[in-house]
This record gives C-alpha cells, structure tokens and sequence, in this order.
C-alpha cells in the first residue's frame, strides 16, 4: 500500500473535481465558492409525460373485487392454516426443486423398481402436473399484483400532481 504516496493508476470512474477558489484580499486565505442553486419552478413538475391509462371505472374495480372475493372464498375450502413450522417444513419444494423432480420422474420412468411402494409412476406423474399447474397460476396472480400496483401509484401520482397544481 502507497500510504501517504501519490498512485500511478489511473482513476477511470470520476472525473477529478475542480474547486473554484477565489482568495480573500488582505488576509491570504483562500475561500471556496459553493455550486450556485437552482429553482425548480412549477412548469418542472406540469411538463411530466402523462399516464396514456385513461381511470379504470368505479363498476368495474366494484365487479373486480367482487369476483376476486369469490376466487377468495373458493379457495379457502382447499387451502389450509399452516403454522410457521410447517412453512419452513414445507418451503424446501419450490420451483427451485422443480428440474430435481422432474429428473427424478423421467428416472422413474425408466426403472420403476427404484420407487417407493407407496408412490406410482402414475401418482408421481399427477403430482407433478398439480404442481406445475398451482404453479402457473401463482405466477399469473404475480402478474395481477403488479397491474394493480401500477394503476394505484398512476393514480396516486396523478392526484398528488392535481393537488401540487391546485395548491402549488
């Protein structure tokens, strides 16, 4: 290490900054000169692209929630209360896993014998479509969330900039 010592590399990422000094008459010492500030003026803020989302209904955000509350109920009759535990317990299968199953499916189809006694090839073969198929659907209500995310903070931005005009 060059402690104390100029380095003969060169420095790529940031260009070297360059202090505008202006020395004070009479007593020798030298004043930095600050970077003056800037203003931002309201036409900053009213010459942002506006959303090309024209506002989503009231009857239909109404009907979206409706059926989204039947989806809710429909699937409470199937999902269970899982304590944390069995979260962890159960969290090591995922999609991570996925290309592990199938090997292990594509194996068994070629030597049977190695299977458990209490797991078909059939058995085997379903569970990995029931799998796959949850998992589509888990991805497809991933893709919702982010809509629906989208549309409140356009909305909420265009509000927030109404207000800043109103009360600018």
């Amino acid at each position: 290490m060059n402690y104390g010592k100029e380095s003969n590399k060169k420095n790529y990422g940031k260009k070297p900054v360059v202090k505008k000094t202006v020395e004070k008459t009479g007593t020798g010492k030298t004043q930095f000169l600050a970077k003056p500030k800037t203003v931002k003026s309201a036409m900053q803020t009213t010459t942002r692209r506006p959303p090309n989302n024209a506002d989503m209904p009231q009857n239909t955000i109404d009907a979206l929630n409706m059926e989204l509350n039947n989806i809710l109920e429909i699937l409470d009759s199937y999902s269970q209360h899982l304590r944390a535990l069995d979260r962890r317990r159960l969290n090591g299968v995922g999609m991570k896993k996925l290309g592990f199953i199938e090997r292990a499916y594509e194996l068994a189809l070629e030597n049977p014998e190695f299977l458990p006694y209490y797991l078909t090839i059939e058995r085997f073969g379903d569970d990995i479509h029931y799998f796959t198929s949850f998992q589509s659907l888990v991805d497809l209500t991933m893709q919702l969330r982010e809509k629906f995310w989208n549309i409140t903070i356009q909305s909420a931005d265009r509000e927030l900039l109404g207000f800043f005009r109103a009360h600018g």
